[in-house]
C-alpha cells in the first residue's frame, strides 16, 4: 500500500522541527525520524492504529509526544496531520 502525504502534514513535520530545534537540534532530528519511521509501518500495517473519527486513525508515535492523524483510502494511506498531543483533533 502506498503512503501519500498531505501537505498539511508535511508543513506539520517541518513546523514540529523548527520548534524543537531551537532548544535540542538532536532531539528534534530524533523526533522527526521516529515520527517518519513508524509512518513506514502504515504501508503494511494500515489498520495498526485506533479508529477515531470520520474514519480517521490516530498513531501514537512511540517515545514523542506526536500522533499522526491518517485515513486508509483504497489502495493508500493518506496521512492528513502529524500533531503534538497536546493540540486540539
Amino acid at each position: 500500500m502506498n503512503v501519500v502525504w498531505r501537505a498539511r502534514a508535511r508543513r506539520d513535520i517541518e513546523a514540529a522541527f523548527t520548534y524543537i530545534s531551537r532548544e535540542s537540534p538532536s532531539g528534534a532530528q530524533r523526533v522527526q525520524s521516529q515520527i517518519l519511521h513508524s509512518v513506514e509501518f502504515l504501508a503494511e500495517w494500515s489498520e495498526m492504529a485506533r479508529a477515531g473519527r470520520d474514519g480517521f486513525r490516530e498513531l501514537a508515535v512511540p517515545h514523542t509526544k506526536y500522533v499522526v492523524i491518517y485515513r486508509v483510502e483504497a489502495n493508500r494511506v493518506l496521512i492528513h496531520r502529524v500533531m503534538h498531543s497536546s493540540q486540539r483533533r
